[in-house]
């Protein structure tokens, strides 16, 4: 079911942390190249989901997470986009 990858993309990017574990667990066992033909096809609406991710980071969690790259939705986010760069 592809349509539900839009529905975990989308909730990368809300300020809950905890969200991106609960996403990570049914993404890495589907595999992150399914997400290619999303991020593709949306790649504004995947630029707002990482924007989204790093504003929350800044607002919320710059102290849990001194670098954005430790952010686990910004991981996760930065995960699917080198899969879906890769052949």
């Amino acid at each position: 079911m592809p349509w539900v990858h839009a529905f975990q993309l989308a909730l990368l990017g809300e300020y809950v942390d905890e969200v991106a574990s609960a996403v990570a667990v049914p993404a890495q066992q589907t595999g992150l190249q399914r997400y290619a033909a999303l991020i593709g096809e949306n790649r504004a609406f995947f630029d707002l989901c990482r924007q989204r991710t790093a504003s929350y980071w800044n607002a919320y969690y710059r102290a849990r997470y001194p670098s954005l790259r430790m952010f686990p939705a910004h991981r996760l986010l930065l995960q699917m986009e080198r899969a879906a760069r890769s052949p």
